[in-house]
């Protein structure tokens, strides 16, 4: 692809504009998303710590990111002598956050609460083994920027992008789905609009941003709902601006001083996550090369490894990394102005508590339709860029991820109806409550739920060389699935008063076994089987 040449590329030019808002709105309903999550279900953490300590840490990741992919750009555009080079898009992602929270830092507080700490002592406990999470997140991420090319060739891509897809799917567009239906006013009419502009291809007239207008009908729709029907979607009360004032990030080296009492509780998400978000990066940057914008893959992935480890280092397990999408900003003219401009508004808003009035105005049901489509996209992604024959697979890795999602299901159901409490534990006999049910596996499905990242990569992956009749190699990625289960780094699980929870450990067990059997029947079947005949197979229609 041959850029424009000849001459300086501006600072900013018009297409940063509209590159700008793009960005700013995505990042913006992330942030929303994070305050609900965080002040509200399931973390409820302190008002003053999220708006002082943890918003203004996540600005660093921010500045980081923006600001050194607008630097690299402008280097290329001078390499190259080019005009029209577009940095790296960079922001908040809506999938680390949600996995983060309720794979990290909220089981991180009920163990606290187990433990006997009290409420806010617990929320604390979480913080902690969040940040410590994001630090090694980090660590992965830079070392994944040497060892990427090796883990990708290693890695077939259906059981990469499946896992995506998973957490995607269930996390993310399923459960904002469920709450589209709990408010169909607001949550249904932005869902249909995103359908439209998204799916349809479409734009609005006048040149403006389609999530602007999506943003901006949802938060009208909430508070006539609110006036009209009193609804609850829109935050009761006075406005309060308790939440203003000047925070500056502080660096807490503490934080990461205490990593290793929360880590390994931990690491049966953050290991498979940082791998994935690493190849995920590096899919991005390829993506950039595609659209005619060539970086340097190792100092892209470094960076963003940077910008993670700089928010944790001063109070944050909330991640930012490159995005997806940057042929989409270049093609509507963004070039490096863009990104600083995202780095400068959200850094503003990050670290003067303007955040919290601006989720007094729009509630997260008014941007959820964005966050309901992200998932669907990503989710179709998986089976539009694998070969046909390879779709098996990523249907096979999406199984493990609503696995996941239904585990979270019944343990907030438990909650929800009193279990879980100091007053109300939860039975440590729970199977036997669903032992009469001959259709109710509970213990499967936590069991599935443990490590699920993991199965996901290993069951997809292992389906692809079966599908490619590479059985030995099949056989290969079980094994790999029996170790895991031999560490306890899935599969494993105790029930305690307040959680089912995961159990890194020695856990030799039917599991570990079921894995070795499975690779002993791939090992076999290169020998023991013979191709079927091309066509329909047998009995088949």
């Amino acid at each position: 692809m041959v850029g424009a040449k000849g001459g300086r590329m501006k600072a900013f030019v018009k297409g940063d504009i509209d590159g700008f808002i793009a960005l700013w709105l995505d990042n913006l309903v992330v942030a929303i998303v994070m305050v609900k999550l965080s002040l509200g279900f399931p973390l409820y953490l302190d008002p003053h710590l999220f708006y002082s300590r943890l918003m203004p840490a996540s600005a660093v990741g921010l500045l980081i990111g923006n600001l050194y992919y607008a630097w690299l750009a402008h280097r290329l555009a001078r390499r190259e002598k080019r005009t029209d080079v577009c940095a790296l898009p960079f922001g908040l992602s809506i999938i680390l956050l949600v996995t983060f929270v309720f794979l990290v830092l909220y089981p991180a507080k009920v163990r606290a609460l187990s433990a006997g700490l009290s409420e806010a002592e617990a929320s604390m406990a979480a913080w902690r083994a969040g940040v410590g999470a994001a630090f090694v997140m980090g660590l992965i991420e830079c070392a994944g920027a040497f060892a990427g090319g090796f883990i990708r060739r290693f890695t077939p891509r259906a059981a990469l992008l499946s896992t995506l897809a998973g957490i995607s799917l269930a996390f993310l567009a399923l459960d904002f789905f469920f709450r589209a239906y709990a408010f169909p006013i607001v949550g249904l009419t932005t869902l249909a609009l995103s359908f439209i502009f998204y799916f349809g291809r479409v734009e609005p007239r006048f040149g403006l941003p389609r999530g602007l207008v999506i943003l901006v009908v949802g938060t009208a729709l909430a508070w006539a709902m609110h006036y009209i029907s009193g609804s609850a979607i829109v935050p009761v009360g006075k406005l309060a601006f308790d939440t203003l004032g000047f925070y500056p990030p502080i660096p807490n080296p503490s934080l990461l001083l205490t990593w290793w009492h929360s880590i390994g509780d931990s690491l049966p998400v953050v290991l498979p996550l940082g791998l994935v978000s690493t190849l995920w990066s590096l899919q991005n940057v390829e993506s950039a090369e595609a659209a005619g914008d060539s970086y340097d893959t190792r100092n892209c992935l470094l960076f963003n490894g940077f910008a993670t480890m700089g928010s944790a280092f001063f109070g944050s397990p909330f991640l930012a990394t490159i995005y997806f999408g940057h042929p989409g900003w270049k093609a509507i003219g963004s070039r490096a102005g863009y990104s600083v401009l995202n780095a400068s508004l959200m850094t503003l808003i990050a670290c003067t508590g303007t955040l919290g009035i601006i989720v007094h105005f729009i509630p997260v049901e008014a941007g959820m339709a964005l966050i309901i489509w992200i998932g669907l996209a990503m989710t179709a992604q998986a089976f539009e860029v694998v070969p046909a024959k390879h779709i098996p697979a990523v249907v096979v890795g999406l199984i493990p991820a609503l696995g996941a999602y239904t585990e979270f299901v019944i343990k907030r159901t438990l909650l929800a109806v009193g279990y879980g409490t100091p007053e109300h534990p939860i039975p440590a006999a729970l199977n036997a409550l669903f032992a009469d049910r001959a259709d109710y596996y509970s213990a499967g499905v936590f069991a599935v739920g443990e490590g699920y990242i993991y199965t996901c990569m290993i069951l997809s992956a292992a389906t692809v060389h079966i599908i490619e009749r590479r059985f030995l190699r099949a056989a290969a990625w079980f094994a790999i699935g029996a170790v895991i289960a031999l560490l306890g780094l899935a599969h494993n699980y105790r029930i305690t008063g307040s959680d089912v929870v995961g159990v890194i450990g020695w856990a030799p067990g039917a599991i570990p076994l079921a894995y070795l059997t499975m690779a002993d029947a791939c090992a076999a079947a290169g020998r023991l089987t013979t191709p079927e005949a091309d066509g329909p197979a047998a009995g088949g229609h």
